[in-house]
């Protein structure tokens, strides 16, 4: 039988949050400091495929955050889960709540900053 085809999901960033996107493998990792943290603010969190989308204030795109990770607000974002795009495979929320959308942008991009830089060894 052959294989689905690949299907790209394509959304636009709503005006009133920029994002930051990573793989889920980097995302469950974030979302664990941010578990064990209470105190520092944590958002809504969706996905889709493999991608994680966590929603930022606007205009936290000052230099710093990992390469091709920051997304300004109104920014189309075309996603293509790997592998396969079956429809069991839609876009979803990962946490979602009534109170603030964006998780506190310089504790996330200090965070994905450490969890992405290689260890360098004397």
């Amino acid at each position: 039988m052959p294989r689905p085809v690949p299907v790209s999901i394509t959304v636009r960033l709503p005006p009133d949050w920029d994002a930051v996107v990573m793989p889920a493998t980097l995302g469950i990792r974030a979302l664990g400091y941010f578990e064990e943290r209470p105190r520092v603010r944590l958002g809504w969190i969706a996905a889709v495929g493999e991608v994680w989308i966590w929603p930022v204030p606007p205009g936290s795109g000052e230099p710093g955050w990992p390469a091709g990770s920051y997304l300004p607000a109104c920014t189309p974002l075309t996603l293509r889960p790997p592998g396969d795009s079956r429809p069991e495979h839609p876009p979803r929320w990962i946490r979602r709540h009534d109170g603030e959308a964006h998780t506190h942008p310089v504790v996330l991009r200090a965070l994905l900053t450490h969890l992405t830089t290689p260890v360098r060894h004397p």
